[in-house]
């Protein structure tokens, strides 16, 4: 009797076991099917988050023990591998602007020293024309641009691009970071004058991306 009912249960173990087994290849190829679409969100998120981690209000966050020196920003009308293109030109700065030029040509690389030539407009006339040594500090693609002055006693300075994907363009932030002894009467007496020649900049840069998309 017992033998019977176990052949019984066994026969429809086996009966019903092909159907469990295509149920399972059928979850697992879905599951796999799936698969790409989960991590590509998941890296989208991710990089997106990143995307908004450096691109907040007034772009970076100001670094302990440095001053925000001057802080522009400005909405371009052209994609960011435009906007990065005319930047990383140093050597084409002074074809479409009238703040700033450089004799620079070649790869940009962290280390790499160049000399710029400023015109401030308004600021007091000993220093309404400078020519400063720079050294590229941050080197990213499409993404951020810094360099810092050399050679200056008593300050340190950190001139920084970062470039923000939006719905209708660019999103950049130019903005520049300073500390030191002397960084107080620089800012009284510089600071709002940067922050015009900046301004400017921007301005030019935003006309000629849109010129060039």
């Amino acid at each position: 009797h017992w033998a019977r009912r176990s052949e019984s249960a066994g026969a429809a173990v086996g009966h019903r076991e092909p159907f469990a087994i295509g149920r399972m290849l059928v979850a697992h190829f879905a599951a796999v099917l799936a698969l790409p679409h989960v991590v590509s969100a998941s890296v989208s998120s991710s990089i997106i988050g990143a995307q908004d981690a450096a691109c907040t209000a007034g772009g970076a966050a100001v670094p302990a023990g440095w001053v925000r020196f001057a802080d522009t920003s400005i909405d371009i009308g052209a994609p960011t591998a435009t906007v990065w293109d005319l930047l990383a030109d140093v050597h084409g700065w002074k074809a479409w602007n009238d703040v700033f030029s450089s004799t620079f040509e070649g790869e940009l690389e962290v280390g790499k020293r160049f000399w710029v030539k400023s015109y401030m407009e308004s600021a007091p006339l000993m220093f309404r024309s400078t020519r400063v040594l720079m050294e590229f500090s941050v080197v990213k693609p499409r993404e951020k641009l810094c360099w810092q002055p050399q050679m200056l006693p008593g300050i340190q300075g950190n001139h920084c691009y970062i470039l923000c994907p939006t719905a209708t363009g660019t999103k950049l932030y130019n903005f520049e970071d300073q500390r030191g002894m002397f960084q107080p009467v620089v800012k009284r007496s510089m600071g709002q004058a940067t922050t015009d020649a900046f301004n400017s900049f921007n301005r030019q840069l935003a006309a000629k991306s849109a010129r060039s998309r």
